[in-house]
């Protein structure tokens, strides 16, 4: 079970009406010294930050591109963002000047990731 804010806020109420570490523990399916870590310290559950990845510098242009043309695939994309083809057209500017170097992998796991994102809404 991940800790969060509101599981942190559960072990700070049950622990006000009387319940000892054990006793939480099992109540939510925590180990007693993670509920103690919890009572001890209640911001250590802060959001960890997202690492920087690869593809970063190319996300801009990636999402243009596909919010005009859903249908691209991920290899096209990638294809183009590592310069194996020439761009012609208003988004050029989107790119940094440096090409691509990651996989193809990453660019489709990326697309994948955006097209979840915005069709779920």
């Amino acid at each position: 079970m991940k800790v969060g804010p509101k599981t942190v806020a559960e072990i700070k109420f049950l622990a006000k009406q009387g319940l000892d570490k054990t006793a939480i523990g099992r109540r939510l399916g925590l180990n007693r010294k993670t509920v103690r870590k919890y009572l001890k310290n209640p911001n250590a559950a802060k959001k960890r930050k997202r690492r920087s990845s690869i593809i970063d510098p190319y996300r801009p242009y990636i999402r243009s591109r596909l919010e005009d043309y859903p249908q691209l695939t991920a290899t096209r994309l990638y294809r183009e963002i590592s310069g194996h083809e020439t761009l012609k057209g208003a988004k050029e500017h989107l790119l940094p000047e440096q090409p691509y170097e990651g996989s193809v992998r990453t660019v489709r796991r990326h697309v994948a990731q955006m097209r979840a994102r915005y069709t779920s809404r």
